[in-house]
């Protein structure tokens, strides 16, 4: 009898059990394929969810992002400002009705920029933040254009009880099979203005673009189930955490280990009363990688535990991804080939790369030269969990 072939460790694979399927056969039984009940009935758990009003679910992130371009153009916008490690789909797209597609040296991992270099007029701010940890999007108020935002891997993410997408005029999140929650494809919009989404809701009725509702009862199905999801993936990055080397200082501003609780430290009612003079730069990088908290940063006042900060910031993670730092790309991607992991580039080609732009993006071509993502999802078993370890420690102590 012939050995069965060794296959390649995914990067990604859906969190399915035995009720995902369930659900999905008790919807496809009902004869009803297209948009009906049990698509109100995910809208109805979204609205509950999330608290949001104003959200459309359709059959693809790219559908998605047509439907949103059509009020761009309604709105003449002629001038997009890009992050620079934004997908490339969205250059695609943009690229058909946009005049000027302009990078920003921006990632979801650093967005800070300076508001006065781009002009607002006619003008959109685009960016992706899909990896799930908490972060401070309140600068968004200060930009006087609108945003639109892929919170894909972060739709259910909070920073200090409110949901990322609070102040953003155009959300995208896509349900593939690869994301926190899947529906199998498809995609969520989220619209603030009351507006632009009647609209958007009217082109995706015309032109039967809503989700169908077999792929709406595994969404529901996987929602209803998304704190346990969300405490697996935790669990995950802790057992990972503990087996391998503390990050390197010089990637603390994108590895996975060090923004789970950055944002959250530089909060200004934090800081009076809970870091040192010290700073917290290292405020991740004690015990061996074990906790990422060190305490011998932090001082507490008589009104917060440490314990409960942890806590508070761990709950409004979704543990998306898990990012580390590397001195070598290329002798990485070699290791995990021969342990059989597929791994990626947390930036595949910077935006700036492909519009063949001579200036220098140094934060996003520095992340693109250094960052690696693993697979990082609960139906990863024991031996691929201590498999991902080994690659790892072989990466960061070549």
């Amino acid at each position: 009898m012939e050995e069965p072939l060794n296959r390649m460790l995914p990067f990604k694979e859906p969190s399915l059990k035995r009720d995902d399927l369930i659900s999905v056969l008790d919807a496809l039984a009902s004869r009803q394929v297209f948009p009906g009940k049990v698509y109100e009935n995910a809208i109805d758990i979204l609205h509950e969810k999330l608290g949001v009003k104003n959200i459309l679910l359709v059959s693809s992130k790219w559908i998605a992002t047509q439907l949103v371009t059509q009020i761009l153009l309604e709105e003449k916008i002629k001038n997009i400002y890009v992050a620079n490690d934004s997908p490339l789909l969205y250059l695609n797209i943009f690229s058909t009705f946009a005049q000027k597609i302009q990078p920003l040296d921006i990632t979801q991992y650093s967005l800070d920029f300076d508001v006065q270099s781009i002009a607002l007029s006619d003008s959109l701010l685009f960016f992706t933040y899909n990896n799930g940890y908490p972060k401070d999007l309140s600068f968004i108020k200060s930009i006087d254009m609108p945003t639109m935002v892929d919170l894909s891997g972060s739709l259910f993410t909070r920073f200090r009880n409110n949901f990322l997408f609070k102040d953003l005029d155009y959300v995208i999140c896509s349900f593939k099979e690869e994301e926190v929650i899947t529906s199998g494809d498809g995609a969520a919009i989220i619209i603030k203005d009351d507006k632009k989404f009647e609209k958007i809701r009217n082109l995706a009725y015309e032109n039967n673009l809503l989700l169908c509702d077999f792929n709406c009862s595994l969404l529901i199905s996987q929602i209803l189930k998304l704190n346990s999801i969300k405490n697996s993936r935790k669990k995950l990055f802790y057992a990972i955490c503990e087996k391998v080397p503390p990050f390197d200082e010089r990637f603390s501003s994108f590895d996975s280990r060090a923004i789970l609780y950055r944002d959250f430290i530089k909060q200004q009612d934090y800081d009076k009363n809970l870091i040192d003079e010290e700073g917290s730069e290292n405020y991740l990088n004690g015990n061996n990688g074990k906790s990422h908290f060190d305490e011998k940063k932090m001082k507490m006042d008589k009104n917060i535990s440490l314990q409960n900060f942890k806590e508070e910031m761990e709950d409004e993670s979704s543990f998306t991804t898990f990012c580390i730092g590397v001195e070598n790309i290329p002798l990485a991607l070699q290791i995990a080939k021969s342990l059989e992991i597929e791994i990626r580039t947390a930036i595949s080609k910077p935006v700036s790369l492909e519009l063949k732009m001579m200036e220098s993006f140094e934060k996003s071509e520095f992340i693109a030269k250094h960052a690696i993502m693993l697979p990082f999802y609960p139906s990863l078993k024991v031996e691929n969990v201590n498999s991902i370890i080994t690659l790892i420690n072989k990466i960061l102590t070549y």
